[in-house]
């Protein structure tokens, strides 16, 4: 379009000369192009030095489109619903999981008899050198000792016992000030992260990931990146497949629902996770929070196109909605299974879409802020789950401040402030079945668990730590 114009006088006639300009519209996509490329910039400069030599895979992975999961309704056409998505080419994760634990319990069978056979044979061989060892000091007799100078060893070569090594697995990744304000790097702002070199957190490791029989999940196997047709409603009224990411799943197992828990989902919306929780048929109750009001309507226009009987949960407690504030929520004791998965950087979102981003320089300072507010919604998580209760922090972020530095501030500041004992869950070998699906960082994690974008399976990112209260 010719918005402007220019009038020209030249040899007594008057000339228009239209001036092409852009619209407002265009004006627009080149600012949130600017936002978004801000985004992928920022990402460049954090997670290059973190992930090193795997960011340019995760970078492709992580701009490209990303891969889901079909988890089949329970209180729709399952069955049918199953056919046909088999018919479309996807295959049945748990099938997956089951082949993948076969595999790796007769490696394990396998490994231990090729160590004990081993140990036999290192029976043998110390048996055989100790009777060596015995004939020859009766043919020879023993030599005078001789005596070493310590002080003529190097000192270096000496590691001080009183120093810790905790610092190698905390990064706090240092990054420089662009000059523009509205690109400040994260790193440049989270002080609060500090070296805890005195501070030994409890960790223990959980072996066994289970994945509940009622629970029923679709995807496509690796390579393929065909889309899935839309859900339908079948015979009772309700969609017959919720759609989401395949990294969403793992914070859900990790909590272990069993029969009679209590479920609180602090941050539920937009309810995909609060969702897959009741598709176990385990909790007691779920309660759905969040502090936006708009955000809760999505959850709860979720549970109406899954759920026929909602009405009904809702009356007698099964789904509970709550808005609150989730640093405030005080209800000491009554929640066993606790999700927190936070507000973050959500970087797929951030490179890919435009809109709402919070790199937009309106939303610095929230930004900025962002693991100040994860680490007051996960101690409160920690205060008031039940004893011997369980609590899963997650984000959608790559950040190691976000994920392993949050958990690492909220673990210490609880030591401190507390009497509360708390231990992580090491879930690496629990984890080993998923790896068939999953790719995890090769950046090794003091705490919790990372899956990247990988344009094999696309799903991620996400970060989960599970940790429990014992006392």
């Amino acid at each position: 379009m010719f918005k402007n114009y220019v009038s020209v006088f030249k040899k007594d006639r008057l000339f228009i000369l239209f001036v092409r300009s852009k619209s407002r519209k265009a004006s627009k996509e080149k600012v949130k192009e600017t936002v978004k490329l801000k985004a992928l910039e920022h990402f460049d400069d954090l997670y290059g030095k973190v992930f090193e030599k795997t960011w340019p895979s995760i970078r492709l992975g992580l701009l490209s489109q990303p891969k889901y999961i079909a988890v089949l309704n329970n209180y729709g056409d399952k069955e049918k619903a199953a056919g046909f998505l088999e018919m479309h080419g996807s295959i049945n994760i748990n099938k997956f999981f089951e082949y993948e634990n076969v595999t790796i319990s007769e490696r394990k069978k396998k490994q231990r008899k090729t160590q004990k056979s081993n140990n036999l044979n290192d029976k043998f061989v110390k048996i055989s050198e100790e009777k060596l060892e015995e004939e020859a000091s009766d043919l020879y007799p023993p030599k005078s000792p001789i005596n070493i100078e310590y002080s003529n060893i190097a000192n270096d070569r000496f590691i001080d016992p009183s120093v810790s090594t905790s610092s190698l697995h905390e990064y706090v990744p240092a990054t420089e000030i662009k000059g523009s304000p509205d690109y400040l790097p994260e790193s440049q702002h989270y002080s609060y992260y500090v070296d805890s070199s005195n501070f030994t957190p409890n960790i223990l490791d959980e072996n066994n990931l289970i994945l509940p029989e009622h629970l029923s999940i679709h995807t496509y196997e690796p390579g393929n990146i065909q889309s899935f047709p839309p859900p339908k409603s079948g015979s009772t009224g309700v969609s017959d497949y919720y759609l989401m990411d395949g990294g969403s799943l793992l914070p859900v197992l990790a909590l272990d629902l069993q029969p009679e828990d209590t479920v609180l989902d602090m941050c539920a919306a937009p309810g995909g996770k609060s969702f897959l929780c009741l598709q176990t048929l385990y909790p007691k109750a779920v309660a759905c929070n969040d502090i936006s009001e708009s955000r809760l309507r999505r959850v709860n226009s979720v549970f109406k196109e899954f759920f026929y009987d909602y009405k009904k949960k809702l009356t007698d407690n099964e789904i509970q909605l709550t808005q609150l504030d989730a640093r405030h929520i005080d209800a000491v004791g009554v929640y066993n299974k606790i999700l927190v998965d936070v507000p973050c950087t959500t970087d797929r979102h951030s490179v890919l879409e435009d809109d709402n981003s919070i790199f937009k320089a309106s939303r610095i300072k929230e930004r900025i802020r962002l693991p100040e507010l994860q680490s007051e919604i996960l101690m409160q998580a920690l205060k008031i789950v039940a004893v011997g209760g369980t609590v899963v922090y997650s984000t959608c972020s790559l950040s190691p401040i976000q994920n392993d530095g949050v958990v690492h501030m909220v673990l210490k500041r609880m030591y401190e402030e507390t009497d509360y004992e708390i231990v992580v869950m090491n879930m690496k070998e629990a984890l080993e079945p998923t790896k068939i699906l999953y790719r995890y960082s090769s950046v090794d994690l003091r705490y919790g668990h990372l899956v990247v974008p990988y344009i094999v399976n696309n799903f991620g990112p996400t970060y989960f730590c599970k940790l429990v209260r014992v006392k």
